[in-house]
């Protein structure tokens, strides 16, 4: 499997993704095929706060796990508090 010019073998984690970039069809879970935008709208719309919410309804981070701080990383953006100004 190919991955932004990665070749993956079994067993071998995805190379590191920037999960706070906006595209929504960047694959955050390669094991999974789990999009950013997949994910930003399950935490959205489902109110998730914990990365075992985000894996329990995408199963992203449920295969290898080397997503996890992908995830973990876009959770916190999403849930971060908006500064008033």
């Amino acid at each position: 499997m190919l991955l932004d010019g990665w070749s993956m073998g079994a067993g071998e984690a995805a190379p590191p993704v920037d999960a706070a970039a906006g595209d929504p069809g960047a694959t955050i879970c390669s094991c999974q095929a789990v999009t950013r935008g997949e994910i930003a709208h399950a935490i959205e719309d489902r109110g998730l706060t914990t990365v075992a919410q985000v894996s329990e309804h995408t199963r992203a981070s449920t295969g290898c796990g080397g997503c996890r701080p992908d995830v973990a990383e876009l959770l916190a953006a999403i849930r971060a508090p908006v500064p008033v100004a």
